[in-house]
């Protein structure tokens, strides 16, 4: 792990970014997360660690990390942009809960070839592609259900 953080301190100063505790810290935590998160999610998660952080350093450290590859903006949801951790992330799309919020990254091979096929049939390079989903996850679709069927016995 070290050896990562040093990899991505050199390449933020590379770019003029200076080394801060609290950058460090943030860095650090980072590199520990596996869900996607936007910046309100990560102080608030950050503070419940005990890390010591103010939301401005987080607001204005995010496009660093973003500038250095070591997170990306994986989607926008309801004006909030969503990131995950860049570090060996295969190419993946996501399905987004309406409902709890829940995000389901998946992979389809189908989906693939197809925008391959549109890319070509429209003499299109293809340069990036995102592919969001919502719909409501089978957990809020039970909740549901269960209301329905309370309301319904009354």
């Amino acid at each position: 792990m070290e050896q990562l953080i040093n990899k991505y301190w050199i390449k933020l100063s590379n770019k003029g970014i200076k080394y801060t505790r609290q950058r460090d810290l943030l860095l650090r935590y980072l590199l520990q997360i596996k869900d996607h998160f936007n910046a309100d999610l990560l102080y608030l998660s950050s503070k419940a660690r005990g890390i010591n952080i103010s939301r401005a350093t987080v607001y204005r450290t995010l496009p660093l990390f973003e500038d250095c590859d070591i997170i990306k903006k994986a989607l926008q949801d309801k004006n909030k942009y969503y990131y995950e951790v860049s570090i060996k992330k295969e190419h993946h799309d996501h399905l987004i809960c309406t409902e709890c919020g829940k995000i389901t990254e998946f992979y389809s091979n189908r989906i693939e070839l197809i925008q391959k096929e549109i890319y070509k049939n429209y003499k299109y390079t293809p340069t990036s592609h995102q592919m969001i989903l919502k719909g409501v996850c089978n957990k809020c679709s039970r909740k549901k259900d269960e209301k329905n069927i309370g309301k319904s016995n009354k």
